[in-house]
């Protein structure tokens, strides 16, 4: 079954990275120049810092919340 604090540290996690991604982009956004073509280079610049971001974010999050357990494990 899933423990109650599992679905409270999965929420926490997902307003995290939406708190994350809101900023990525709003600085992408806010910093694109030269018209049209600058947005599309922002916009690529921003999708690259976010998954990139959030997926060591998401790795280090989940290994600060679960990694004291004995159930998951990292190596061996």
């Amino acid at each position: 079954f899933l423990p109650p604090e599992d679905v409270l540290y999965s929420f926490a996690k997902v307003l995290i990275f939406a708190f994350i991604l809101i900023l990525i982009h709003c600085y992408y956004g806010y910093h694109a120049s030269g018209g049209p073509a600058g947005v599309g280079v922002a916009v690529g610049r921003a999708v690259r810092t976010a998954i990139v971001t959030i997926a060591l974010l998401d790795f280090f999050l989940s290994l600060a919340i679960w990694g004291t357990t004995t159930t998951v494990r990292v190596a061996g």
